[in-house]
């Protein structure tokens, strides 16, 4: 089988390796797609490494089928077809015992500690299958829209702790892939303003043919102008920054109302600080939150919104590439305007 590896950041090679042989409680699939994650490319360029094992095999966007199970396994069985919710929870911790399981002090990932599924089969380990977390899924979309349930089930938990309900007004700072399924996610609970900020003009057209009520080019025009018309001077009742540059905060606090909240929901680069209007939030009583990975739940949610149809992301995969040209889509995961790329396994 092939399989991908990255021996140091920015470099890649393809292996042809024995397939896997499940352990007990384990479960080999045959991957069909993953779709690249923008955690996936800062890996490959060594901007994230907190948690990564060298050499590493990266993907947690996952869709396939089963094609081995291990002893003691009876959830599955060979030909499912199944998706994979990557956070591996240990059950146990206070966090895990009052439910918010995202929040796990002893979580396994998925391609970070762990081998992930860039490769034509990937191991899922018993922790993850005991879990639940490999999704029987019904088949009914194809197998890269079926991958996208992993992001979608973030932005879900981001979207479910940020007030968003019929006739809110929202401001998401970002239209890359997740900012776009915030707007996924805002319009569904019926917000009757959505605004995007986002520098890629095929982003601003995408987000507008998604619902969004007005886009805006932060680097020509003026956010703040946008935001004042749209609501009356008021602000937005919820902005959602889905780019880590601390210089955003600031300005996404002083575009959200009195009694609004701001999610700050992209990790941050760099020392991850930022000079904020403390005053503003004070007296406009603002609630800042941040926002960690996704719980089991999510992603079970996530995969009924794709494959009820009530949220259509066939047009998110704007390029497709075979395993053999990762390197390619990586390249073309960076460009800025591509939405979300496939590898096809």
């Amino acid at each position: 089988m092939l399989r991908s590896v990255l021996p140091q950041p920015l470099s890649l090679v393809l292996e042809d390796v024995e397939i896997p042989t499940p352990a007990p409680g384990e479960v080999v699939i045959r991957v069909r797609a993953v779709t690249l994650c923008g955690s996936d490319v800062r890996v490959w360029k060594g901007e994230k490494t907190g948690g990564v094992a060298w050499p590493a095999t990266i993907g947690h966007e996952v869709a396939g089928e089963v094609a081995a199970i291990g002893d003691g396994v009876d959830s599955h069985r060979v030909g499912d077809r199944v998706a994979l919710a990557p956070w591996f929870t240990c059950g146990e911790c206070v966090h895990c015992r009052s439910g918010v399981t995202n929040l796990c002090d002893a979580m396994e990932v998925f391609a970070y500690g762990i081998a992930g599924a860039l490769a034509e089969y990937a191991v899922i380990p018993a922790l993850g299958v005991a879990n639940g977390q490999l999704v029987t899924t019904t088949g009914t979309v194809p197998w890269e829209i079926a991958a996208l349930a992993e992001p979608l089930a973030c932005v879900y938990h981001g979207h479910s702790r940020s007030r968003i309900s019929e006739g809110s007004s929202v401001l998401i700072i970002g239209g890359g892939p997740i900012g776009l399924l915030h707007l996924e996610l805002a319009v569904l609970a019926g917000a009757t303003t959505v605004i995007v900020s986002e520098p890629s003009a095929q982003r601003r057209e995408f987000a507008l043919q998604h619902g969004a009520t007005a886009t805006v080019d932060p680097t020509s025009e003026s956010l703040a102008d946008v935001v004042a018309s749209a609501t009356g001077g008021r602000g937005v009742d919820t902005t959602i920054v889905c780019i880590g540059h601390g210089a955003l905060v600031a300005e996404a606090i002083e575009l959200t109302s009195k009694g609004g909240l701001i999610n700050l929901f992209a990790g941050f680069g760099g020392d991850g600080l930022a000079s904020v209007p403390l005053n503003t939030i004070h007296y406009r009583q603002q609630d800042v939150i941040g926002n960690s990975g996704a719980t089991l739940d999510d992603y079970l949610y996530a995969v009924e919104l794709i494959e009820s149809g009530r949220i259509d992301l066939d047009d998110y995969i704007t390029d497709r590439f075979p395993l053999a040209e990762l390197r390619a889509a990586l390249e073309r995961a960076t460009s800025g305007d591509a939405i979300k790329v496939a590898v096809i396994c």
